[in-house]
Parts: structure tokens; sequence; C-alpha cells
């Protein structure tokens, strides 16, 4: 049985280490390092999220290793290095050896390597809550009733809007911001229904609604949130943009999650954005 298990990914090699780096897989690990710089990979990446205890007899190889690949231009990362393996790591003087990096993007950021472009996915049971308290509050709220669009992720929407309430998104495992987004029309429509109070232009008077009613979504799918999933997403406090033929840029790097939805009188959006913290 092999310790190791090799996986591909374009110019680098993902090198998946056993639970004990032992003399037997110290063996094994120089044997196959002979056929890897043979190879044309660039990067060999350690995973070593199994791996809980490190022999010296693994060392010796992995010195070499590196050394070999240092010289033709290549390079040999470590990612997933538990806190007591690292430890046993620097005591022996092979944190330059062994360098850790974050996650595979980041190593071969730093080899040089373009990552592979990969649409994000959208986490389902992230924004379902959203999709949830969006519509019951439009109609238990405000009276409007709404259809439910297939979320997308942002990217060269040219939905424009002249009103959105943005709040900001914090727990301990991310940072980002939601905005609900209201062309003119579809805002004064929601909030005739509302309050029963017909407005032929957004004024300051009026403007908080899109506040308020932003509260309301955030607060129940925060709770829905925080109870089900733990998150711990912080309370926050909405504000207001106005401004013609508006559009949302979040300040997060992770593209955002658009919830479309269909009034009586058009459309608006929920957008969410979020990354880790």
């Amino acid at each position: 049985m092999s310790f190791f298990e090799i996986v591909e990914q374009g110019e680098a090699a993902i090198i998946k280490c056993p639970e004990h780096l032992n003399g037997g897989a110290a063996t094994e690990f120089f044997s196959l390092s002979q056929s890897w710089l043979t190879a044309a990979t660039k990067l060999y990446v350690l995973d070593f999220e199994k791996v809980r205890t490190l022999d010296r007899a693994i060392m010796r190889p992995v010195v070499l290793f590196h050394q070999n690949l240092k010289k033709e231009g290549r390079f040999l990362f470590t990612i997933n290095v538990h806190h007591e393996v690292d430890i046993t790591i620097r005591a022996n003087g092979l944190d330059s050896i062994l360098t850790p990096k974050q996650n595979i993007a980041e190593a071969m950021e730093s080899a040089g390597i373009p990552a592979p472009s990969r649409k994000p996915a959208i986490d389902v049971a992230f924004v379902n809550p959203f999709i949830n308290a969006t519509k019951m509050t439009l109609e238990t709220q405000a009276n409007t009733p709404v259809t439910i669009g297939k979320p997308f992720l942002k990217d060269g929407d040219n939905l424009e809007f002249d009103i959105a309430g943005v709040i900001s998104l914090t727990s301990s495992a991310f940072q980002g911001s939601i905005a609900l987004c209201f062309p003119a029309a579809v805002f004064l429509a929601i909030y005739s229904s509302m309050l029963g109070e017909k407005h032929e232009e957004i004024t300051k008077e009026i403007e908080d609604a899109a506040g308020e009613i932003l509260n309301i979504i955030f607060g129940q799918a925060k709770a829905e949130l925080n109870d089900k999933e733990g998150y711990a997403i912080q309370k926050a406090i909405p504000t207001i943009v106005r401004g013609k033929t508006l559009q949302v840029h979040h300040l997060s790097r992770s593209v955002a999650v658009v919830l479309p939805f269909e009034t009586a009188a058009g459309r608006f959006n929920l957008e969410i954005s979020t990354q880790l913290a």
C-alpha cells in the first residue's frame, strides 16, 4: 500500500501525506522523488492535513528533494500543517524547507503559476434564509407579492437602481455586506403599498423605508443563520445610498450573489457579498 497520493493540477502536484511520516514513508518518498525530479512539474505541494507525527527519517529525503528542485528553479511548499507538526518542523530547522502556505492557490501564486479560474458556487444554505426573509417581509410588511428569480453571481448585471439600503455582515467566520436595491418606480410602489401613501419621487422623508425593509430582512435571516448554522452574525445598522442609475460595488473581494425579485411594479435585487475573515 502506498503512503502517498499524488494529485496533478496543471504545473503543480499535490502530494497527500499519511498520518505518520515514519521510516517506511521516508523510503517510499525517496523512491518517488527520483521520478518526480525527472518530470516537468514546477511545483510540489506536500499536503499535511492527515499528518500527526514527523519522524527524523523523513527529513533527509525531503531536504534532498527540496535542494534538487531549487537547483532547477522549482518549488516545494506545504499546506494544512497542524500546530504540533509545525513545532516539530521549526525545532528541526526545516521551516525554510517545508515552507507553509495557506492553500494551494497561495502556493501556486508563490511559484508564479496562474491559478486556474474557477467560478465560485452559490451557497444555497446561506442565501435561502435571505430569500425567505425577503419574500415574507415584502408580502407581510409591505403588502407586495413577489416572485423569486434564480440567484446568480454578479457579473456585469446592468440593472441600475435609484436607492439602496446597505448593511455590513460581520461574524467570526466572515465579513461582507448585503444591499437591497430598488429602481425608483419599484420602491415608490412598495412604499405606497406599505404605508398607503402615494409619492411621485423619492424624498428624504421616505428614503428610510429602504433601510427599514432591509433591517427586517437582515434580522430574520440573521436569526435563522445564527440559530441553525452558528454563524454568530453581529447586529448592524443599515445605511441608505441614493443616486440616479446607481450601481452597488461591494468592498469584499468575493463575487456578490444577486437574488432577483419581481413585483407588479418591476424588479428589485438583494445582493450578498462575503469573504472569510
